[in-house]
């Protein structure tokens, strides 16, 4: 297993907080991003849902790691208990850190389509990575929680970053997509901040498209879906026409 760092921490507690700007993807097909034309603009465009959260906490104990603003890690767990309260789905986690047994608490909001879809006893890999890069955007952060034995998604975080992160890779292997349909970009005017709609896919299955501060679900088969979070997704021009991201994917039970 995977584990760089700088100093010592007794006690992290990792909070995904907003951070910069970063750059992603346009259309599935091709990897540009649509800007809308003149016209009527979706409602969606003004309106946000107050459920939405993307809010992920991830608690570690006796790790040796960076600062709360720089580290990496790819580690084996095991799944020592998966507990919702008020909203909140923890999971309790013993993971395999140079060869030391250390815990660690992921959590994450509950999704109302259903429960996670990873239970206790399980292992599962916990890929995560934060830095902070004043000089070339900022601070970057993701987390990624997937299958052991097939590296399957269980739960992925995109928060903002630096513009060479891809959520399309912490989320692969679905597919990722944005688009302008709140209004083109200009750097005429003012430098206000511009809505998009991201779209997430399965490769030869299901797409869905959610408007930033939506939320929606992707169906993966009668059992599962991914239920999705858009916390925000903008673009500006006021940072080379970059793109802001925060939002978070996890594969839950729907119960068919």
């Amino acid at each position: 297993m995977r584990l760089s760092y700088r100093c010592l921490l007794a006690l992290v507690a990792i909070s995904l907080l907003p951070a910069c700007p970063i750059k992603g993807g346009g259309d599935p097909t091709d990897g540009d991003s649509t800007d809308t034309t003149e016209g009527d603009l979706p409602a969606e465009c003004e309106q946000s849902d107050p459920a939405v959260s993307a809010a992920v906490e991830f608690v570690i104990e006796g790790w040796p790691v960076l600062t709360s603003d720089d580290f990496e890690f790819d580690v084996l767990c095991e799944v020592d208990g998966v507990a919702t309260a008020a909203g909140t789905v923890s999971t309790d986690l013993t993971c395999d850190v140079d060869g030391s047994s250390l815990p660690a608490i992921l959590r994450m909001p509950e999704a109302p389509e259903g429960s996670v879809a990873w239970a206790t006893g399980e292992s599962v890999r916990l890929i995560a990575h934060s830095s902070n890069d004043v000089d070339y955007g900022g601070l970057e952060r993701h987390i990624q929680l997937r299958a052991a034995d097939d590296d399957a998604l269980l739960a992925a975080s995109v928060q903002r970053g630096a513009d060479h992160i891809d959520p399309a890779s912490i989320i692969a292997p679905l597919t990722f997509a944005f688009e302008y349909l709140c209004g083109p970009l200009s750097i005429e005017g003012d430098s206000g901040v511009i809505s998009l709609r991201l779209t997430l896919g399965i490769p030869n299955g299901a797409t869905t498209s959610i408007f930033s501060r939506h939320r929606g679900q992707l169906p993966i088969d009668a059992a599962q879906a991914y239920a999705i979070d858009v916390e925000e997704a903008s673009g500006n021009h006021c940072c080379h026409f970059s793109e802001d991201f925060h939002f978070l994917v996890r594969r839950v039970l729907t119960g068919g």
